[in-house]
């Protein structure tokens, strides 16, 4: 079987894909929706526009959180938000994105002719490029309008009203009107939501918000994972040889000294920047916060501790050099540089989705920080991977 890391991949996020929605259908009948929203204690003049339990985990999710949904609602309800409003669209992005690589993979490998090859990595290489920095830019002006519309509902009273912990963001609050206008984000105006906002709330800012938050930045998004699986097919699949370049790759560079392996390590300035991406993620949200319940020193102790175990690659690296026993450098350092990455990405979104109510910070910094740690780890992995100076 031809690319089975891909395959293999491909196929575990599917099948959590699977699980996820299997799993939501069979908890749905079991949910009373009324007594979710007693325990959860929500104003029950929004009652009556929630009509099912899938709008229900989403408004609780973004309303209040995961933590609230833990401590007050019922066993069956806590199962159903985690699987319907977090694992279900987290696994279909990976679904989708493997699903993406290994069709173009597949495509590329069948290419006979080698102008249409280069054709295919040309558009891939200079799309994947643009539509990068056409998302970051996108996403920079999308935080700066969400942190704008943060100042602007702090400046709204009668919010207080909904959020009796005196405590809320933008995300929120979107979720409080989302459902006050019947559930539709575009319904979102000033027709339905001014006895709450006031006459004088920038309402423009609020649908210039919506537009690039649920619109622009999904498209650009799609396109740019579009076109780096067009890239990253051509750099894996197997075309003319027995072998893919990314596998030739990988076996580039043996190590037999420890001065050579202590040198390049010096010289990676890939590692560094995903480390650094790292120990950030490490330090907001895992250390610095106000310590006031046990959830906040529960992560402290998570973050403390995974420093050692990311570091594993590394230090079994170290350890075979000691011992003057060859291996793979390219391969141990994409390992290394892979496992930073994954925990930048799996702490950044498990505690800014998930317990955002028990770090307390606006908007902007729950939004910013993400954004800047997974894309720099991101930046890195594709930094070792195409920019490296062998």
């Amino acid at each position: 079987m031809k690319q089975k890391g891909i395959f293999f991949t491909l196929l575990f996020f599917t099948l959590l894909f699977l699980v996820s929605i299997i799993m939501s259908v069979s908890l749905f009948k079991s949910i009373n929706i009324n007594k979710e929203l007693q325990n959860s204690g929500v104003d029950e003049s929004i009652w009556n526009n929630i009509t099912n339990p899938f709008e229900l985990a989403y408004f609780i999710f973004g309303y209040k959180g995961f933590w609230s949904i833990m401590t007050l609602n019922s066993f069956n309800f806590v199962v159903f938000s985690l699987f319907w409003v977090f694992l279900t669209p987290l696994s279909f992005s990976f679904f989708f994105l493997f699903l993406t690589i290994y069709i173009f993979t597949i495509i590329i490998h069948n290419i006979r002719r080698d102008y249409k090859y280069k054709t295919a990595k040309f558009l891939g290489k200079w799309g994947m490029y643009i539509s990068f920095i056409v998302l970051l830019v996108f996403i920079s002006i999308t935080l700066g309008l969400f942190s704008g519309l943060e100042v602007e509902f702090k400046k709204v009273d009668s919010l207080n009203d909904y959020f009796k912990s005196g405590f809320f963001d933008s995300f929120s609050v979107i979720s409080l009107l989302k459902v006050i206008s019947n559930g539709y984000l575009f319904k979102i105006n000033k027709f339905n939501t001014q006895y709450i906002l006031g006459e004088n709330f920038n309402y423009g800012l609020l649908v210039a918000s919506l537009v690039f938050g649920v619109v622009f930045l999904p498209i650009i998004g799609i396109t740019f994972i579009i076109f780096g699986s067009i890239w990253i097919a051509t750099f894996i699949s197997i075309r003319n040889s027995s072998h893919s370049k990314f596998r030739m790759w990988l076996k580039n560079i043996r190590i037999d000294s420890k001065r050579e392996f202590y040198s390049l390590i010096l010289k990676n300035e890939w590692l560094w920047i995903v480390t650094a991406a790292f120990l950030v993620t490490v330090a907001v949200p895992g250390l610095v916060h106000p310590y006031k319940n046990s959830f906040q020193i529960i992560l402290s102790i998570i973050s403390i501790c995974s420093i050692p175990l990311v570091f594993t690659p590394l230090i079994i690296g170290m350890a075979r050099v000691v011992k003057i026993k060859r291996f793979n450098y390219n391969l141990l350092m994409f390992l290394q540089i892979m496992i930073l990455l994954f925990t930048v990405l799996s702490l950044q979104l498990i505690i800014w989705i998930l317990f955002k109510e028990e770090i307390k910070v606006h908007s902007s910094v729950s939004s910013f920080v993400p954004f800047l740690t997974i894309t720099a780890a991101i930046f890195a992995e594709f930094g070792f991977v195409k920019l490296q100076k062998r």
